[in-house]
């Protein structure tokens, strides 16, 4: 089973690598592959880091990274592979980590995402599933459903069209930031993935330190809210909007982006109540 989260450059863009990033750290996940950024990226648009290791400066590529994990509870191995989403030659780049991970013997693929959607940070994150096939969406629970989606797609979705044409079973878990999410990690989002492939696969991942990051987060977003009325009651709204649709089962795979609570008006002023109080505009991919 393979399970990728890419960066891309949107809000909320860093969601599925960071989840992946998660599960390599708590399932011990041993390096078994490379793919080299060098031909792949536009590095005045994704630049490489500049680190320490003890005194020496050593520079981190945009490469993408396959491990190898088999955590506690599961049956059989996983491959995570954490990347940023490549600028150029999306063909090739996925025909060979498609063929390496078929020739690896991976027959499924989990897909994880994060978008902004008017949902209110009050509430637990909710996340959407799509899957290929029933006996993969039953996995999820039986409101997970294919994609009927046609239009323009990220790296994961060529990668998801190819593994199909391999025999692959796929499925896309969206999960959905609040997109007046200030600039910082979304613990509660990584939560939320973990939880639900914990759920799904039978893997039991330690989350107590996102469970304690998420409510700092979630105390520190409250500290910084601005006082007064106008705040609570555009709050209470996007509450209200989140309240009827999971009453309707539009999370956890029913919805589709038209489908989502609307609650712009509401986002919209959040967003400029905690601006006036400070606050930051979300970096593309935070």
């Amino acid at each position: 089973m393979l399970l990728a989260g890419f960066v891309v450059h949107r809000q909320a863009g860093r969601i599925g690598s960071r989840a992946v990033s998660y599960l390599v750290s708590q399932w011990n996940g041993e390096l078994v592959a490379r793919m080299d950024s060098q031909d792949l990226m536009d590095f005045t648009t994704d630049r490489p880091e500049s680190r320490f290791v003890g005194d020496n400066r050593t520079i981190k590529w945009p490469d993408t990274l396959v491990y190898l994990a088999r955590p506690e509870g599961a049956n059989h191995d996983f491959f995570l592979l954490v990347g940023v989403e490549p600028h150029l030659l999306w063909k090739g780049f996925v025909q060979d980590l498609s063929a390496y991970a078929d020739a690896a013997g991976v027959k499924t693929l989990v897909s994880i995402r994060g978008f902004p959607a008017t949902v209110p940070h009050t509430r637990p994150t909710p996340v959407q599933v799509t899957a290929s096939d029933a006996e993969l969406s039953a996995r999820f629970g039986h409101q997970a459903q294919r994609s009927a989606y046609e239009g323009p797609i990220d790296i994961l979705g060529v990668l998801a069209a190819v593994g199909q044409e391999k025999g692959w079973q796929t499925a896309d878990l969206n999960v959905l930031q609040p997109s007046y999410y200030p600039r910082m990690r979304n613990a509660a989002a990584t939560l939320a993935v973990v939880s639900l492939l914990d759920k799904a696969f039978g893997t039991s991942t330690a989350i107590e330190s996102l469970e304690i990051a998420a409510g700092q987060q979630l105390a520190t977003l409250e500290e910084n809210a601005p006082s007064g009325d106008e705040f609570q009651s555009t709050l209470r709204e996007l509450e209200r909007l989140y309240d009827e649709a999971r009453d309707k089962s539009e999370f956890l795979g029913t919805a589709t982006g038209s489908e989502l609570p609307s609650g712009t008006e509401a986002v919209d002023a959040i967003e400029r109540l905690l601006r006036g109080q400070g606050g930051t505009d979300p970096e593309p991919g935070e």
